[in-house]
């Protein structure tokens, strides 16, 4: 079973008024996120209801925070490489050597946690890796994985437009736009012709 929980902190107030061009340095939006491959979790989610409020930025709690922006990118991609590879990875955010791999095995996805430096410097990669150490590895169903990516995607994409209707005309939003809609295209393609 796969699980995204995510949580956006931006203070809407301070990015309702702002224009196209201040938007623009603005558009990474920042807050918890949590994935969770059956037992094994990745990240957090602190839970309003536990939590001090975001305008509160100084909480301590706070300090401790995701890029929600880059993690839909990556695994949006993630997602798009795996309708034509079986094998994929990616180095997790701001971790040296840390390392999420995901591949595939009929309607399965083994995924896998692990410790490994790469001098290469490639974000994602199709390169098997010889971990130096496996942290996990977890067998998920592959639509279910998909499903709740893209479910989370547009949700996150909605809050986005919620925030300020101007973040989706910036550089970075529109790209993710336009991978998660490539993708959904793509998808709803291969599923059209599987059923004829």
């Amino acid at each position: 079973m796969f699980e995204l929980k995510y949580r956006i902190f931006e203070k809407k107030s301070e990015m309702q008024g702002n224009d196209l061009s201040l938007l623009e340095e603005q558009s990474s939006i920042y807050g918890f996120i949590s994935l969770k491959f059956n037992e094994e979790e990745i990240g957090y989610i602190i839970d309003e209801n536990e939590a001090l409020s975001p305008e509160d930025i100084n909480c301590e709690m706070y300090l401790y925070h995701d890029n929600l922006t880059w993690w839909f990118e990556t695994l949006i991609e993630v997602l798009s490489l795996l309708e034509k590879n079986t094998y994929v990875r990616f180095q997790v955010l701001e971790s040296a050597d840390r390392w999420i791999s995901f591949e595939k095995n009929h309607s399965n996805l083994i995924v896998t946690l692990s410790d490994y430096f790469d001098l290469g410097g490639n974000i994602v990669s199709f390169d098997k890796i010889m971990p130096t150490t496996d942290l996990e590895t977890e067998i998920i169903d592959f639509n279910n994985f998909q499903e709740q990516l893209l479910i989370n995607a547009n949700k996150f994409m909605q809050e986005v437009a919620n925030i300020n209707k101007n973040l989706l005309k910036t550089t970075r939003i529109c790209n993710l736009y336009q991978k998660l809609t490539k993708f959904e295209k793509l998808n709803n393609t291969l599923e059209l012709d599987a059923n004829n």
